[in-house]
């Protein structure tokens, strides 16, 4: 998944990264970065090879409009939460999944012929869904059951052992963070760190192997698989998936008719 929302600077005058390191706090209402909207941009084209490939392939969604976009049939929501960052984000994958439409074309009555501007632009709305109007995108905040069940998964006797396992390697992680919590029930957030410093700051670049980030984006994940996930469809672990679902499969419904 794509990092959500912008990063500040945090200073740190010793150690590898003696350049200001990136922190991960989240400060809204700026446009994503361009590698950003390109990740964004590339992962709407791919959706669109796999759905939208107008070849009858079983993968196509049926009677889905394309290259044209029915607005009747295209809904899409963005988390509003975090800004303008999102909206941003979102209308980049529409442009990877509806790209310029050449044949966005009409004959005035001199004869004369005008295309859509910049080829034949797509124009897909894009609707913000704040998080006090709806739980559908962020399920899990400010649900204390939620985070009994995260403190839960702590405690697990798995958990443990990994934690114990992982903690040389954990430990080693401080000095190139600035003394960021390195544990692994923090391995989310450090890890987020590392990497937007790895793609940032150049000091930071030169002075981590590859191999550490592929460790700590390993822990990292499962981190986020044993929280956010259960083999208990109605646990609690399950909650973004259960929450955001329904408007997946009930309002495309609603709009068809």
């Amino acid at each position: 998944m794509p990092r959500r929302g912008r990063r500040s600077r945090r200073s740190v005058s010793s150690g590898p990264c003696a350049q200001p390191l990136l922190s991960s706090l989240l400060i809204i209402n700026r446009p994503p970065p361009p590698p950003g909207s390109l990740q964004h941009y590339n992962s709407g084209q791919a959706l669109q090879k796999r759905y939208a490939s107008n070849d009858s392939a079983p993968t196509d969604i049926a009677g889905l409009s394309w290259p044209a976009v029915s607005l009747t049939e295209t809904v899409v929501l963005a988390d509003a939460s975090e800004g303008q960052v999102i909206v941003d984000s979102a209308q980049a994958f529409m442009q990877g999944f509806f790209p310029p439409n050449k044949d966005a074309v009409m004959t005035l009555a001199d004869g004369s012929t005008v295309q859509a501007p910049f080829g034949g632009w797509v124009y897909v709305p894009v609707e913000t869904v704040e998080a006090d109007e709806s739980f559908i995108f962020e399920a899990y905040t400010e649900c204390p059951a939620f985070t009994r069940r995260t403190k839960a998964v702590y405690q697990t006797p798995d958990f443990l052992a990994l934690a114990e396992q992982a903690k040389p390697f954990l430990d080693s992680l401080k000095p190139i963070v600035g003394g960021r919590d390195t544990s692994l029930a923090s391995m989310w957030n450090t890890f987020d760190y590392m990497n937007v410093n790895y793609i940032h700051n150049a000091s930071f670049y030169e002075s981590v192997d590859i191999e550490t980030m592929r460790h700590a984006r390993a822990l990292a994940n499962d981190h986020e698989h044993r929280v956010f996930s259960d083999s208990d469809l109605g646990n609690l672990g399950n909650i973004a998936g259960a929450a955001l679902l329904p408007t997946i499969i009930v309002r495309p419904a609603v709009a068809l008719g």
